[in-house]
């Protein structure tokens, strides 16, 4: 839980760098967010884990590891492209 938080501010610390992508972070959040997230539970509207795994291992061959800020930006703007 606190690699989700520390990824999560690195990404919010990068957003403020690069403003332009703020609507294509927030677009996304709300696209990745499982359906009714909030009946399962949980806090905050994640992904569900076996995207993000998918996900991680389609970025870096490893389901376990969290992508970089760097990676995430990237991310955001390919989407945005």
């Amino acid at each position: 839980m606190i690699a989700t938080v520390s990824f999560a501010a690195r990404i919010l610390f990068s957003l403020v760098k690069k403003p332009h992508l703020i609507p294509t972070a927030m677009r996304q959040a709300v696209s990745l967010a499982p359906q009714r997230w909030w009946a399962s539970g949980s806090h905050l509207p994640v992904p569900r884990s076996d995207y993000m795994a998918f996900r991680n291992v389609t970025l870096s061959g490893n389901p376990d590891e969290l992508p970089t800020a760097h990676d995430a930006i990237v991310y955001l703007e390919w989407c945005r492209s």
